[in-house]
């Protein structure tokens, strides 16, 4: 019981130490988030199974998100399972309706990648999403990196000629830098631009 709660403690807070002794937090205290509160008791599940799930606001003004090893909204870890799926979220929190646009239980639009490939980051720029695509060419973390990109909300998807090639010391994206709804909120300096963090395999 005590290893657990010491393997707890290290995940949520690293810089617990597990002899009780005080470190310091590898960052300063935001200035910005005095505190987080989460309200357990509006917990939905709506795709036991899948995995992932990077999401971005887009223009239309619904949420579309990418999953992996499942069948998405209503599907399970057996039922409509692809290794990557595209889905979309309407209405509000407190009552959303989750659709599996490209693969998944009862998708719109067959899947694009039913047995290889994995997506880190999405981002919605006007009327295009954009991805990050693991294309699982190797084991992990030795895989190639590829945009793709959709300009029919997620129903079908094209792939870059080009990679982030696997091999150590090469730069791997993970995911991007999402400003607002449609990527119009950033600032004016930034505009015209998409952004996004990474870091060199084997670092």
């Amino acid at each position: 019981m005590l290893l657990s709660l010491a393997a707890l403690l290290a995940t949520l807070c690293p810089w617990a130490r597990a002899d009780g002794q005080k470190s310091k937090p590898p960052y300063p205290p935001s200035t910005a988030i005095g505190r987080l509160i989460w309200h357990w008791d509006s917990l939905q599940t709506a795709a036991p199974g899948s995995d992932l799930w990077p999401v971005t606001w887009a223009k239309d003004d619904n949420l579309y998100l990418a999953w992996g090893d499942g069948g998405g909204f209503g599907g399970s870890d057996q039922d409509g399972r692809v290794a990557l799926g595209f889905a979309r979220i309407e209405g509000t929190p407190q009552r959303f309706s989750g659709i599996n646009v490209n693969g998944g239980k009862h998708p719109e639009h067959r899947a694009s990648f039913p047995e290889h490939g994995k997506a880190g980051g999405i981002l919605a720029v006007g009327d295009r999403l954009y991805a990050w695509l693991n294309t699982q060419n190797g084991k992990w973390p030795d895989v190639d990196q590829a945009l793709i990109w959709s300009d029919d909300q997620g129903a079908t998807w094209k792939q870059s000629q080009w990679v982030f090639p696997k091999g150590k010391g090469n730069l791997k994206p993970a995911t991007f830098l999402n400003f607002g709804k449609g990527h119009t909120g950033a600032p004016t300096q930034l505009q015209g631009y998409f952004y996004f963090s990474g870091q060199r395999q084997g670092e």
